[in-house]
């Protein structure tokens, strides 16, 4: 896919800003000495490559904290945003995380007052 869209990018009026974020990140002479042979594209990959969304789901609820969001087994550690997630949600996170975050802000006022 990386080769495809390059093909693409230097048929077209994109050829000077492709050639500008490349210059910007490695500098001209690493643009001038590239190849287009697999180490290129994994340099490329793995340079520029970057998840669009939130990463999430790492310490799911009912695995690593439990419904107060509290980690089991350390005292006083909450974890309060998209890695308590029980699976990746394929929309925009934000309502969910404000939504865990005002359960949580409840859970914590209701556990000191």
């Amino acid at each position: 896919a990386a080769r495809i869209r390059r093909l693409v990018v230097e048929q077209s009026s994109y050829t000077q800003l492709y050639e500008q974020c490349i210059t910007q990140s490695h500098g001209s002479t690493w643009y001038q000495r590239q190849s287009t042979g697999d180490d290129y594209w994994r340099h490329v990959i793995r340079q520029f490559a970057f998840t669009a969304g939130h990463p999430s789901s790492t310490c799911p609820i009912g695995k690593v904290v439990n419904e107060d969001l509290q980690v089991k087994g350390v005292e006083g550690l909450r974890v309060i945003d998209a890695s308590v997630f029980p699976s990746t949600i394929s929309g925009d996170s934000t309502g969910v995380l404000i939504g865990i975050a005002e359960k949580a802000a409840d859970t914590i006022k209701k556990a000191n007052s």
